[in-house]
Formats: C-alpha cells, sequence, structure tokens
C-alpha cells in the first residue's frame, strides 16, 4: 500500500477524532524507514493548512518508490529537522537516504547489525543493521538500555557523542540547542542548525514550499536564549525575546505569559498565569516564517521567582497555537522594597454574644510600605490573649487577601459564628496574616 493512502487515514483520523488540542501545540513526526514517507506526507497535509511541525526525525527513511510512496521532502512548516541513516553500501539492505535540510548523522560503520540480544523471553534475533537505526535513537533517550529487544551500544555513539547529545537530546523535551554548530571538536563536522527552518537559521532557503491556499492557522514560536545564564533575569533590567510567526492567510495577534507549567490548557483555573504584554502585539499575514521579532519585558520585584514562558499566536476566528521558551526563567530581586502591613478600623459588632451567634469582623488592611505586598491569607481567631495568640485559638475566618501595593488598603468585612468556649469571660477577637501557599 503506497504511504499516501496511510497518510491520509492517519491524518483524517487524527483531524477527524480528536479534540483539536493536539493541533495547538509543538508536534514532533517521527518515522522510520517508510515511516518516514508516512510523515512527510502527514507534515505536507498540516502544511496545507498552515500549521508548522515543531520538529521531523527521520530514522533510516526508505520510501518504497515503485510502491508510489510519498517523497520524503522537508516542507517549508517544518522547524527543525533531522535525520540518522545509512546509505547504500555493502551491508545488507534495505538502506536508508540522505534527506535535504536536515541535521542528519550517517552511521555507515557505526550501526551495522552486531550487537547483543536482550529480550527476557529468549528472543535470540538482535536485529539488522536497518532496524538498528530505531535502537540507536532510543540509546539517545535516558531510560533502559534494552530496546527493540537489542542492547543499546554504547560504542555506536563513540568519542563523538559519549553523552548521547544526538538523535532525542535536539527534542522539546530533552532541550538541546538546534542553532548550535559542532563543537565536539571530532569529525566529521555535523551542525545541528543545518536541520533548521532557513528563517531561524539565517541560512540559504532549505525548505520544499508548500500551496498554503486552505491555511487557517497561526503560529509562533520563541528564539532561545544562548546562554544559560541569559534564563537568569533580574528584577528592573529588561529583557528581549526573539520570536518567529507566521499566519498565510490573515493577519493574527501575539501574547507572552509567565505560567508555573508548560500545559496551556489550564490557564483559565490558574492563578499563576499572568501576560506580560500590555496589549495584543499585531502582526501581518506571511507566507513564509517571519523574520526575527522582539518583545522587550522588565521584570518587577512581584515577578520574582521561576517561571514558564508562554507565547501564544492567536487570530479572530478562534485559532489558537502555543509555545514556550525552551528552559524556564529565574526573575531575582537584589534590591527589594518591603511592603509594612498595618490593621485600621478594627471593629467587632455585636461586642458580645452566645456561643452559635453571629458577630461582623470589620477592618483595613493598609500597606504603609515602599514596596507591594504579595497575596496571603489573613486569619481571625477568638483568643483569651491579646498577645499571645496560637494555633489553638479557634479560627474564626480564613480569608485569600489580593496583592496591595504600596500605600494601598483592602477592606476586610467578614460575617464570623461564635464558637463555643470552656469559661465565659473577656475574648479577643485577632487577625493575623500567612503568606498563601502556591
Amino acid at each position: 500500500m503506497p504511504t499516501i493512502v496511510i497518510a491520509e487515514e492517519i491524518f483524517n483520523y487524527l483531524k477527524e477524532n480528536s479534540s483539536g488540542d493536539w493541533l495547538k501545540v509543538p508536534i514532533h513526526l517521527i518515522g522510520h524507514s517508510r515511516g518516514t514517507s508516512v510523515n512527510a506526507r502527514i507534515a505536507h497535509e498540516l502544511g496545507i493548512y498552515g500549521i508548522w511541525v515543531d520538529h521531523f526525525t527521520c530514522l533510516d527513511p526508505q520510501p518504497v518508490t515503485h510502491c508510489s510512496d510519498w517523497e520524503v521532502r522537508i516542507y517549508e512548516n517544518i522547524l527543525f529537522a533531522d535525520n540518522n541513516y545509512r546509505k547504500k553500501d555493502v551491508a545488507a539492505p534495505p538502506w536508508g537516504e540522505p534527506v535535504d535540510g536536515t541535521y542528519q548523522r550517517l552511521l555507515n560503520g557505526i550501526v551495522t547489525g552486531n550487537g547483543y540480544y536482550c529480550d527476557p523471553i529468549g528472543r535470540t534475533f538482535n536485529g539488522t543493521a536497518h532496524e538498528q537505526v530505531h535502537t540507536y535513537y532510543h540509546g539517545t533517550i535516558p531510560g533502559d538500555a534494552c530496546v527493540d529487544h537489542v542492547l543499546v551500544q554504547p560504542e555506536w555513539y563513540g568519542s563523538k557523542y559519549p553523552t548521547r547529545h544526538t538523535g532525542y537530546y535536539f527534542s522539546r523535551i530533552a532541550m538541546g540547542n538546534r542553532y548550535a554548530y559542532d563543537d565536539t571538536g571530532i569529525p566529521p563536522s555535523i551542525n545541528p542548525r543545518d536541520g533548521l527552518h532557513y528563517k531561524l537559521a539565517g541560512s540559504a532557503n532549505n525548505r520544499t514550499q508548500l500551496d498554503y491556499l486552505s491555511a487557517t492557522w497561526p503560529n509562533t514560536t520563541f528564539k532561545p536564549f544562548e546562554d544559560k545564564k541569559d534564563y537568569t533575569l533580574e528584577a528592573g533590567k529588561p529583557v528581549n525575546f526573539t520570536y518567529y510567526y507566521q499566519d498565510a492567510q490573515r493577519d493574527l495577534h501575539v501574547s507572552l505569559a509567565l505560567d508555573n507549567d508548560t500545559n496551556p490548557f489550564n490557564d483559565a483555573d490558574n492563578n499563576c498565569y499572568k501576560i506580560i504584554n500590555d496589549s495584543p502585539i499585531d502582526k501581518t499575514k506571511s507566507d513564509t516564517v517571519s523574520g526575527e521579532a522582539t518583545f522587550t519585558w522588565t521584570p518587577k520585584d512581584i515577578d520574582k521567582g521561576r517561571h514558564y514562558v508562554q507565547i501564544k499566536a492567536y487570530d479572530d476566528k478562534g485559532n489558537v497555537r502555543y509555545d514556550y521558551l525552551l528552559k524556564p526563567i529565574t526573575v531575582n530581586v537584589t534590591s527589594q522594597v518591603l511592603s509594612d502591613l498595618v490593621i485600621e478600623g478594627f471593629s467587632v459588632t455585636p461586642a458580645s454574644g452566645e456561643p452559635g451567634s453571629s458577630a461582623t469582623v470589620t477592618f483595613t488592611i493598609r500597606n504603609k510600605g515602599g514596596g507591594v505586598a504579595y497575596p496571603s491569607l489573613t486569619n481571625i481567631r477568638l483568643s483569651p490573649s491579646n498577645s499571645n495568640v496560637t494555633t489553638n485559638d479557634p479560627l474564626l475566618a480564613s480569608i485569600e487577601t489580593p496583592q496591595i501595593a504600596a500605600g494601598a488598603t483592602y477592606l476586610i468585612n467578614q460575617k464570623v459564628t461564635i464558637p463555643e468556649v470552656d469559661t465565659s469571660g473577656t475574648y479577643y477577637v485577632v487577625s493575623e496574616r500567612k503568606p498563601a501557599e502556591g
């Protein structure tokens, strides 16, 4: 069966039988042998709809031409492509083939079909060289050393990649630097950036053109920072985020946000999600990936902590795609101005009552300091002492108090129920502040 038929079945199933969320996040297609041909056709179909493929991986690609298999090409909607292959030589077929526009490693003389089986159920066949290219890629993923019934062989990676910084290392999860040049010092020179889209790499065109007549999706992605130290920021000092975008059919909007994870589908209920651009960044439609665009942001003291940075592209039709900066950022505060919270106008109405009756506690929290007061919990307790309040004293209410700017106030007007006490007498209603959790 031609791979184009298989690819159409897969693409139509995904399009019709899923929620569509998979289209909104970075896509990684991995194919072995004829499977690479299947994926090439899927990438082509995604491209027709204007959807970027973040990563396209070829493992000994071998379309069968006399079966009318789809040719393996790297289309202009693919941001990064890599190829691990064996070309035709004296070894046994089938062979893979080189693919233009990829970061590729020739495995002739490296993956040869030799090795050691490791099947717990007694299989004694360690696979052909063509099959072991699949195993070679698995060996770049931290984990089990036994894959495809074959023992992953350290000699496959040798002195050039002793830490196995190839293959899966350049996936979004492993966070390898796709923009890098070969820094191993060991021939042959293989530059990861050779697999980048030419717009991202600033190089000659290395992509196959697409027909965007049906394109309906906006796209965007970050360029990672050049040095790992650049992911550590200081409040009050501006930072430039470089990004790319594309919508082939209509204008689009871009926004950036801080997040506490890389799940864009929980943003609405996530108190840690914070948009950092004051208004949508409007962009015009483009037939190809844009050139570099820059957004400058100055973190504040309140942004202190570790964050993932999300970028979102969306249009007026409701189509949206998300991406995240390759690694999280950390915002440090070197000279933080402190807050100073005081309680004003504290009253309890009525001033006396029986257990089970209600009273209203009213007071104002004022920030007299020069810095922001971060969100907190304000507890109200009933205590026999106004100077020695403990956690054993009955808790009447716990109130989520929002951030209070310098000089600002926050009014609390809380109804409480008077609890049972051991003895009658005078008791104090006391407020206390605790930092908010999370």
